[in-house]
């Protein structure tokens, strides 16, 4: 047994049933006063734990939301509206008395209304506050299915109309980034000082909080999100020219909005540009390259986003093996 001396005070550092506990003495204790001391403090914890569990998932709902506050304020507002549409009958029920089949019950409910995904995100915080509070629970239930949501990713031609009617307003610039692979919330951070001579420094982001309010956050999405954008040079000149967006961030989406509909071409969103950058950089470009200039930490996500490339890049080698073979084969 290791006993540490800091002034008057001896410390003990033991483990109980895969727990570690730090133990303070005011002199130096016998073998019999360390493990009565060790079995003192661990049925402290588990008396915690025991009262922890008597909260109604009400209250632990809103203790564990309010620990978590050092997350992204968008990630808080999306518990706070999980949290306000939970069904009262599950809010009401005490930790202690939550079954899988209570949860299983609740996620049938959710699952009614709402789609796959969101569901899925309900799950994701009910099932954290109670793995929080009460982990004797293990947790086994169904969920649905998610589907895969198809995105429509703009073409050519509607990508330069786009630009053609944008080309004399204040959306150039924030499409113009939005098409060589920044998010909303990393245009909308943007201050001239990220702006270099070849290239925009990613650091931060614009989103919204619990209150329905936009607020700039000096960390990005992810690790990965925060990078250097490289660009061509005549895009840093038109920034400088311009200036960087600082209108309503929908307005953005409203603008392309009318230019789908006064054009009628197929409506898709500022968002779509980072999708349309991807099939357009994975064409060229290895993909670590790609999933650096996007910000992009999981390969799948990435790939997700450039799937049309590749569907363009098989069929066209299809077309070329056909006309390779139609004198031959038909």
């Amino acid at each position: 047994m290791y006993i540490e001396k800091r002034g008057k005070t001896f410390r003990v550092s033991k483990q109980l049933n895969g727990v570690r506990y730090n133990l303070s003495f005011d002199h130096s204790p016998t073998k019999k006063e360390v493990k009565q001391a060790l079995e003192e403090e661990a049925n402290k914890v588990k008396g915690i734990a025991s009262i922890k569990r008597g909260f109604f998932f009400e209250d632990a709902l809103e203790e564990y939301i309010k620990l978590k506050e050092l997350l992204s304020p968008s990630t808080i507002a999306g518990y706070r509206k999980i949290q306000r549409n939970i069904p009262e009958w599950f809010m009401e029920l005490k930790l202690k008395n939550i079954t899988n089949t209570e949860l299983q019950l609740v996620i049938n409910e959710i699952a009614k209304t709402r789609s796959p995904k969101t569901t899925h995100n309900y799950f994701g915080l009910i099932g954290a506050v109670i793995r929080y509070y009460n982990d004797d629970l293990r947790i086994k239930i169904t969920l649905p299915a998610k589907v895969k949501n198809e995105i429509y990713l703009p073409t050519d031609e509607e990508v330069k109309i786009l630009f053609q009617e944008a080309i004399n307003t204040r959306y150039y610039v924030p499409l113009l980034l939005a098409a060589y692979g920044l998010r909303r919330s990393e245009i909308l951070a943007l201050s001239m000082d990220d702006v270099k001579d070849d290239f925009i420094l990613v650091h931060a982001s614009v989103v919204r909080d619990e209150h329905n309010k936009y607020v700039h956050k000096d960390s990005n999405k992810t690790f990965e999100s925060s990078r250097r954008v490289y660009v061509p040079e005549h895009v840093i000149d038109e920034i400088r020219k311009r200036g960087l967006y600082t209108g309503a961030p929908t307005s953005i989406n409203d603008f392309i909005n009318s230019v789908c509909k006064r054009n009628y071409i197929n409506h898709f969103t500022l968002h779509a540009l980072r999708h349309f950058f991807a099939t357009k950089m994975s064409a060229i470009l290895p993909e670590a390259d790609v999933m650096a200039l996007g910000g992009w930490s999981n390969p799948s996500v990435m790939k997700e986003r450039y799937r049309h490339a590749q569907v363009d890049r098989t069929l066209e080698m299809q077309a070329k093996i056909r006309e390779a073979y139609k004198d031959i084969i038909g």
